[in-house]
Parts: C-alpha cells; sequence; structure tokens
C-alpha cells in the first residue's frame, strides 16, 4: 500500500544515498548488510543502471553508523597500485587506523628527498603493490575493534582488470592477491564488489572465473511495479508544485517501461515534468502518456542508452561486437522471442568468414544479458525492458 507522506526529489543518474532519497531497496540493504556483518564477501551481479551504486553506498553510510570501517572505491581508470595508494592515503586520513598505518610508512620509507606521500606511491608503483598492499591490509585487519569489520567498497572491478587485458599475467597475479587478502583477513574484512560490465563473462573469457569462487552472488533485480508505481507518486508528490499523477496513470506507466529500472523510472518521471511544465499544466493524464513516452522519453534517455552500446563496443571483440549488433536488430523486431537457432544462423554469415565460433556466440548472449539488454527464456531470447527494445529499434531498426 503507497505511504502518501512519502516524497522524493527527481535526480535521475544521481545516487540515491541520503535518507530522503534511498527508496525501495531497503530488503536488500538489510540483506548486503547482514551479509557482510557475518564474513561474506560479495558480488552484486546486476545489469546497469539498477541501482548498484545506490546500494554500495547508502550500505556504507549505514555501516559506518553502526561503527565499523567502510572504504569506497571506483577502479575505473585505475590500475592495482593506484588503488593500493589510494588505500594507503584513506588509512592515514581515518582517525581510528592511522597509528596503524603511520608506523608502517615509516618503517617502507628511508629516503629523505621525497615528501612521504611521493616516496610511498613510488615504493608502491615499483612493482611492489602486492607486498606492500598485503602490508596495509594487515595493519587494516590488526587496527580493527573486536566485533566490528571492514568493509571494501570496490566499484568497476571489472573495468580495471579489462584495462590489464593485454597483460594476462598480471590480470592472473592480481586476481590471486585479491583472494589471499580474503582468505587470509576473512575474519575481520568483507569485500564487496560490483561493475556496470559484467565480471562473469569477463572472467569466462579470460579463464579466471576460479579465482572470484570466494565471491558470493548477490542478485539486484528491478523493481516490482507495484514498487515502481509507489515512486512515481511520491516524486509527483515531491515537486515543488506537487504534479497530480493518479495511480492508474503511474501503473500505466510501469507498464510502458515494461523492466521497472530505477533510472527508467526516475528518467520517465523526468519526461512527465518537462512535458507539463512546457504545456503549463500540472496534471498527467493516461492520455498523455503516449506523446510523452515518444516525444520526451525516448528522446531523453537516448545518450544513456548509448552510453551502454558504447561499454557493450569495450565489452568485446570487433566481431564480437558486430555480431551483437546484428542479434539485437533480430530480436527487435519481434514482440515475443527469438529462437536461439535463428540467432545462430547470424554467426554463420558470410561476412564473419567463420570466425564466430559457439564459444563467441555464447559470450555475445551472455554480456547481453548481463548488461540488460536481453534475458533467455525457454523459447529463446527477448529484449528486457520495452522502453530499451523501443529505442534500438528506432535507432536501427529499418
Amino acid at each position: 500500500m503507497t505511504d502518501m507522506n512519502i516524497k522524493l526529489k527527481s535526480k535521475p543518474g544521481t545516487p540515491a544515498v541520503g535518507d530522503d532519497e534511498f527508496f525501495g531497496r531497503k530488503a536488500e540493504l538489510r540483506l548486503l548488510i547482514e551479509k557482510v556483518t557475518r564474513g561474506n564477501s560479495v558480488y552484486i551481479s546486476a545489469p546497469r543502471r539498477i541501482g548498484k551504486t545506490s546500494l554500495m553506498q547508502r550500505a556504507e553510510k549505514v555501516l559506518e553508523g553502526s561503527g565499523h570501517i567502510c572504504f569506497f572505491y571506483t577502479l575505473e581508470g585505475s590500475f592495482p597500485a593506484d588503488w593500493i595508494y589510494k588505500l594507503a592515503m584513506d588509512m592515514y586520513e581515518r582517525a581510528n587506523v592511522k597509528d596503524s598505518v603511520v608506523a608502517l610508512i615509516k618503517n617502507i620509507i628511508s629516503s629523505e628527498k621525497l615528501s612521504w606521500q611521493e616516496a610511498l606511491k613510488s615504493i608502491i608503483n615499483s612493482e611492489q603493490w602486492d607486498r606492500q598492499g598485503k602490508n596495509f591490509f594487515k595493519a587494516l585487519y590488526d587496527s580493527c575493534p573486536d566485533g566490528k569489520r571492514i568493509v571494501i567498497f570496490l566499484d568497476e572491478l571489472a573495468i580495471m582488470i579489462q584495462n590489464m587485458q593485454d597483460n594476462q599475467p598480471e590480470n592472473e597475479h592480481f586476481l590471486e592477491w585479491l583472494r589471499s587478502i580474503h582468505q587470509e583477513y576473512h575474519k575481520k574484512i568483507s569485500f564487496v564488489i560490483a561493475s556496470s560490465i559484467g565480471l562473469h563473462p569477463l572472467l569466462k573469457r579470460l579463464k579466471l572465473s576460479t579465482h572470484v569462487n570466494y565471491l558470493e552472488n548477490f542478485q539486484l533485480d528491478a523493481w516490482r511495479p507495484e514498487t515502481a508505481k509507489e515512486c512515481i507518486l511520491a516524486l509527483a508528490r515531491g515537486t515543488e508544485n506537487a504534479i497530480e499523477i493518479s495511480p492508474e496513470t503511474a501503473e500505466r506507466m510501469t507498464e510502458m517501461i515494461g523492466w521497472c529500472s530505477p533510472y527508467y523510472v526516475q528518467v520517465f518521471f523526468s519526461s512527465v515534468h518537462d512535458f507539463l511544465t512546457i504545456n503549463k499544466s500540472f496534471s498527467c493524464s493516461i492520455d498523455d502518456l503516449p506523446e510523452i513516452y515518444s516525444k520526451y522519453l525516448i528522446r531523453s534517455i537516448g545518450p544513456t542508452l548509448s552510453h551502454m552500446e558504447e561499454r557493450l563496443e569495450k565489452s568485446l571483440s570487433k566481431l564480437e561486437y558486430k555480431l551483437a549488433r546484428k542479434v539485437l536488430n533480430m530480436i527487435a523486431q519481434n514482440d515475443g522471442d527469438t529462437v536461439k537457432a535463428e540467432l545462430r544462423k547470424i554467426k554463420d554469415e558470410k561476412e564473419f568468414g567463420n570466425k564466430i565460433n559457439e564459444e563467441s556466440f555464447r559470450n555475445v548472449i551472455d554480456v547481453l544479458e548481463h548488461d540488460g539488454y536481453i534475458e533467455e527464456t525457454d523459447a529463446g531470447c527477448r529484449f528486457l525492458s520495452k522502453l530499451l527494445r523501443d529505442w534500438w529499434a528506432k535507432r536501427y531498426g529499418n
């Protein structure tokens, strides 16, 4: 039942972390906190724009409020040495672990020619990140009070691994090292890992999957339609001049989206707000929705979905990306399922020159599924989101 007192501010694309922003994920938040406080390390498995970062940052805030020690890192554009240096610097800034790390830093640094920050960075970057990183994790472990935990949140781990793809031994070494940290210090340290590109499809392709088998899979799904409807109504109440949206109109909005990613819900509401502002109205009816959907929503969601496509191109080889585009084009033409036998025929077309084998085809399907494009059913494959299907068909359809 809808809580008529909830008011939300429309901020699509921004992590919802504050008490008056975090919505629709309370059960998932409780479960995530329960898992890490009892000693598990987890991988949040979910497509893009589903709320992974919001959940992680909210969990960080709640855990720190309970006396646990948390660190949050976005690893895109980083390498292991960069991350270890940031961790060392953050440890130095934290009053509850500073004493442990100061002694360690003094131990490591002997040069008086450089500042300790420059000397520390130089040492960590000189192919000693693994050994020094382990020292810092030991210092963290030793500084953690009994009954409390240290939780390390790592966002975009798969992108960092992808950045190192040209150096397969380095990739394997880093993943082995991370697993060894978990094994040695799991009594007080947990990892929470997420990525906007699929970690498991990437590691499967690199044949490194066994190195993350210590991570418990944490599935984060789209909102149920009822939750999405409640969010729309709360957003309407939270506008400066409250917008009138009936429960029936909000329900129809969820039906039009089809797959209720929190981001898609927010952008649809923002499109409604733009439409009403331009038309100097404060009330949205079901009859307004088709025009808003086609003229406002598809257009406003375009840059984000184009970004998804760019990430898809980075996740696949050139031939696999070409195959993925043709697979999506075929699926977009059908309202229902497209049988996999028909999709497999694409890889045998002359333009691929017998260079796409079954393993590559399977990798394409896995990546498309993880990235939130498609879902596999008993009958075949279909677009996961009606909104994404409509955008793809408009962009690439005949």
